[in-house]
C-alpha cells in the first residue's frame, strides 16, 4: 500500500474541509502545517518531501485548529477518531531506550496472529511497527462527553494490546491519546542519524 493509498484509506470518509495535521522536526523544534482533506495529494506529497530531510509525522485524526495555525494540537482539539492502533517498537540500542521489547519482525507477527484481529494497516517504522484498525466510519467527537467515550475507547484497546504484550515480557508505548502524531510513511526514520532507514 502506497502512502497517498494509505492516507485515503484513513482520512477518505472525513468532510472534505476537515483539517489534517503534518509535523516535522528540525533539530529539536517541532513545526507543522494543515491541510484540508480535499486537498490530501499535496498533503501526502509535503509530507514525502520533507520525511527525506526531517523526521515528519501525522496527526491520526482531524482536528479543529485553523489553517494557518502552526501548534501541533492536543486533544481538545481532534474532532474525530479514525482508527484504534498500538505501537510496538522493535529492541534498537540506537533507538530505543526501552529494552523489553521483541527482537524480530516474526515476533510481533506471531503476536499479532495469536492475540490481535488483522489489522487493517501494518506500518513498519524502521524500529517497529504501527498497528491500524481503521473504522469504516469516523467516530466523530463533538462535545465533552463523545470526546470522554473516544477516549475511553482507545485506552481501553491500548490495556488490552499492553496486556497481552506484557504476558511475552514487552512493554509498548502508550499511544492512545487521541491527538497521536505517528510516523508518515514512506518517509525516513532518523531516530538512528547513523542507520537512517525507511518507514
Amino acid at each position: 500500500m502506497v502512502p497517498l493509498e494509505y492516507c485515503k484509506l484513513l482520512f477518505g470518509s472525513l468532510p472534505p474541509d476537515a483539517h489534517l495535521t503534518l509535523s516535522w522536526l528540525v533539530g529539536k523544534r517541532c513545526r507543522s502545517k494543515r491541510f484540508k482533506r480535499k486537498d490530501l495529494d499535496a498533503f501526502v506529497e509535503k509530507a514525502l518531501k520533507l520525511g527525506e530531510q526531517y523526521n515528519t509525522f501525522y496527526s491520526c485524526a482531524p482536528t479543529n485548529l485553523p489553517l494557518e495555525s502552526t501548534a501541533r494540537g492536543s486533544n481538545e482539539h481532534v474532532t474525530a477518531m479514525m482508527a484504534l492502533r498500538a505501537d510496538i517498537d522493535l529492541l534498537s540500542l540506537a533507538a530505543h531506550a526501552q529494552r523489553e521489547l521483541p527482537k524480530t519482525l516474526d515476533e510481533i507477527k506471531a503476536f499479532i496472529n495469536e492475540v490481535l484481529p488483522p489489522p487493517t494497516a501494518i506500518i513498519f517504522t524502521g524500529h517497529g511497527v504501527h498497528l491500524m484498525y481503521i473504522f469504516a466510519e469516523p467516530m466523530f467527537i463533538t462535545d465533552d462527553e463523545s470526546r470522554k467515550r473516544a477516549s475511553e475507547v482507545q485506552q481501553a484497546f491500548h490495556r488490552y494490546v499492553s496486556t497481552k504484550a506484557l504476558e511475552r515480557g514487552w512493554k509498548i508505548d502508550n499511544c492512545s491519546d487521541l491527538a497521536r502524531m505517528l510516523r508518515f510513511p514512506g518517509t525516513m526514520n532518523l531516530k538512528d542519524s547513523e542507520h537512517p532507514v525507511r518507514c
